[in-house]
């Protein structure tokens, strides 16, 4: 499957990869569990993140030797890859299995205020 580009009425744009989305935590952990191996960012240079098409590469690194035997990966290179091999999109980890966000205490406090506040008609 090819990456599509679409516009959605409701939505705006969206774009539809011709993979599973992995995302960065979750890529290291399967990286870290199932291969000893970690991502070292490649230096690309002072602002370089500030050009159009710009992407993080990757050097991967053998923990057991420290060996580099990846030089220069983007992380859609391991996207493609574990999405082939069928590794879940999800773990135990991921934010998905963790429910709703808390809101923070102070968060909470301001909208009991604002709803007492409207309740009152102040």
């Amino acid at each position: 499957m090819d990456d599509d580009f679409f516009i959605d009425s409701n939505a705006g744009f969206k774009i539809r990869y011709g993979f599973d989305y992995y995302t960065p935590q979750r890529i290291k952990r399967i990286l870290k569990k199932d291969f000893n191996c970690r991502l070292e960012n490649v230096w690309q240079g002072y602002k370089a993140n500030r050009w159009p098409g710009y992407h993080e590469i990757y050097n991967l690194v053998d923990d057991a030797t420290g060996e580099i035997v990846g030089k220069e990966l983007p992380l859609d290179h391991f996207r493609k890859e574990f999405a082939r091999m069928g590794y879940p999109l999800h773990d135990e980890k991921s934010n998905i299995h963790k429910g709703c966000p808390k809101r923070n205490k102070g968060a909470e406090d301001f909208m009991q205020l604002v709803n007492r506040v409207k309740k009152e008609g102040r």
